[in-house]
């Protein structure tokens, strides 16, 4: 009887070994990538091995450092691409945003954290980007839109209308009904195929 309930015992003393051992891994993943500066997956690491051990005071005051490190650079970057006149800013920055947002969720998605000495439950707080990431993807979508209304006015060549296609078809791609885009885009489209049967 007693070798029975050893042998049913034995899986779940291997799996509890398995998670502790994947926890430990990732706990030291996490502490890597923020000695590196990759503040982002650092979070990602941390907040797996989080899951697996919420009560992991160093996993959960890593991920503290981490979180705020990981916002503070991606509110950096947009504000140096804001000063940017790179044509292709407001994709980088709706970049930012989209990351974040992916952070966030990884964030909120963590069981409740209170740290064992103390008794206190973590609290993270996850900035909400949604209004900021509609606001860069219409940015984007417009800033593309002018360029293929650029390149489709410049010459009838079939490549310059490729160009303009392509511009048209990045503003379609970030808002799929973005004014008359797909309109613009089948002329131009139109246009550099004609060129090509001549």
């Amino acid at each position: 009887m007693r070798n029975r309930f050893l042998l049913m015992l034995l899986p779940i003393l291997m799996l509890f070994a398995s998670a502790c051992s994947q926890n430990g891994r990732l706990y030291r993943s996490a502490q890597k990538h923020y000695s590196r500066a990759n503040f982002d997956a650092a979070v990602r690491d941390a907040s797996r091995s989080l899951r697996l051990k919420p009560d992991n005071a160093k996993a959960q005051e890593l991920i503290v450092q981490a979180w705020e490190q990981s916002i503070k650079y991606h509110e950096e970057n947009v504000n140096i691409l804001m000063q940017s006149s790179d044509s292709n800013k407001w994709e980088l920055i709706l970049q930012e945003y989209t990351t974040l947002q992916e952070l966030s969720r990884n964030i909120q998605s963590l069981p409740p954290l209170v740290n064992p000495a103390t008794g206190y439950r973590i609290m993270l707080s996850a900035p909400d980007v949604t209004q900021k990431i509609n606001e860069s993807k219409s940015n984007a979508a417009e800033a593309y839109y002018q360029a293929g209304i650029r390149f489709s006015k410049m010459s009838n060549s079939m490549d310059i209308q490729k160009k303009a296609a392509l511009e048209f078809a990045a503003a379609l791609k970030l808002i799929p009904d973005y004014k008359d885009a797909y309109l613009k885009f089948e002329q131009s489209r139109n246009l550099a195929v004609k060129r090509i049967a001549v």
